[in-house]
């Protein structure tokens, strides 16, 4: 099993804007192995999901330890989960289709939508009818354990934190995740967001945070 840690950023730039818009915007990516595609960076749909459960699911490798409805369902309960903490969120898109997301989390806000943490609730109420979906379940309590621990022992505070980062395996090494990190970077930005920090573990691409300023 990879060892998880928490890394972080801090910097001194500031802005005056507080608000954040993020248009949607095409850019070509002229170094893609087939002909240039359109890429679209856009905030999440609805229609998103299906397409984002598959990428959790891989990147997490939920069909090597629960069953195809439990996996499903428990990249469900990520997603809810995530989008419930989160203040703002990128996807980026290629070919018409979503291949990548980053949602940050403003830790300055105390009160969120009840409306996504009333989904979050029933995606895990819908996980747990299951005999499958409760030793899925097992899975995730641990995870949120092991992110408490390293939270405390850091032993100080962050404006935020880059509550969730994937790219589907498909266009990984195109600079599709640069892409993205660098539109986080931005809405932190225009956010007043001086200090983040994410969570990662040894089976992920470490030193694309260290390159860009991370330990």
């Amino acid at each position: 099993m990879s060892n998880k840690e928490m890394i972080k950023f801090e910097t001194n730039q500031s802005s005056q804007n507080n608000s954040v818009n993020i248009p949607a915007v095409k850019s070509r990516q002229p170094d893609l192995n087939e002909k240039e595609s359109a890429l679209i960076m856009r905030p999440i749909k609805q229609d998103d999901r299906p397409v984002l459960r598959n990428i959790i699911r891989k990147t997490w490798h939920y069909d090597e330890f629960c069953k195809g409805q439990a996996a499903d369902q428990l990249a469900e309960v990520f997603l809810t989960s995530v989008e419930a903490d989160s203040d703002h969120t990128i996807v980026i898109e290629r070919n018409n289709k979503p291949v990548g997301i980053i949602m940050i989390m403003d830790e300055r806000i105390k009160h969120r939508s009840f409306i996504r943490r009333w989904n979050q609730i029933k995606a895990i109420v819908s996980l747990l009818l299951s005999k499958d979906g409760r030793q899925a379940s097992k899975l995730f309590g641990s995870v949120n354990s092991t992110d408490e621990i390293l939270r405390k022992k850091v032993g100080k505070d962050f404006d935020a934190q880059i509550r969730f980062f994937a790219l589907d395996e498909s266009v990984r090494g195109l600079g599709l995740g640069k892409k993205l990190f660098e539109g986080a970077l931005e809405a932190m930005k225009q956010m007043n967001i001086e200090s983040f920090y994410l969570y990662t573990d040894s089976s992920c691409n470490y030193h694309f945070y260290q390159k860009r300023g991370m330990h």
